[in-house]
């Protein structure tokens, strides 16, 4: 029952997670919320891990997930599901992309997805930053605000690469927490 619910619940996020492996975090939250799959605290710790792994951070999260809650076939189950459906999506319509790229209603297309997308990457940052930078008993956790401000205008500024800044980053949190 556990394979069948994960297979349902990843397949679906890949299904209506347009715009990346980011846009599927909202999605992901929420399932592993309701399913007690995930603590907040585990789900800001799980997108760590996804982000200093190879790999796109969509099948990194659901691969982790996966192995978390059903063992290695768990893994193997998540993983398919989320790459299953943008992978039939892209083989029934490459064709035809390729040759309605430029007209109207493509273009039509993205110019709305490009926002949406945009706002649940925003609203999925948002989620995360709360766990990150409050705790419920002391409130701003200051340390964590000063390393999000000098991460986040390292790699604007000095375009450090990301890497890098997660490197620094551990090593920080390694002596400061």
């Amino acid at each position: 029952m556990i394979y069948l619910h994960l297979f349902l619940e990843f397949f679906k996020m890949g299904l209506f997670s347009f715009g990346g492996g980011y846009a599927i975090l909202p999605m992901l939250e929420q399932s592993a919320r309701s399913a007690g799959w995930l603590t907040s605290e585990e789900f800001v710790n799980m997108i760590a891990i996804s982000q200093v792994t190879p790999g796109p951070i969509a099948i990194n999260m659901a691969t982790y997930v996966g192995f978390r809650t059903g063992g290695v076939l768990g893994s193997l189950i998540a993983t398919v599901a989320v790459i299953l459906p943008s992978m039939l999506i892209v083989i029934a319509l490459a064709r035809l992309f390729l040759h309605a790229y430029e007209h109207a209603f493509a273009q039509s297309m993205f110019y709305g997805l490009r926002p949406t997308v945009t706002a649940l990457i925003a609203a999925s940052a948002f989620q995360i930053g709360l766990v990150a930078l409050f705790d419920a008993a002391s409130g701003v956790n200051y340390q964590a605000l000063l390393l999000t401000v000098a991460v986040a205008t390292s790699s604007y500024q000095w375009n450090l690469h990301p890497i890098l800044l997660l490197i620094l980053a551990a090593l920080f949190g390694i002596l400061f927490f």
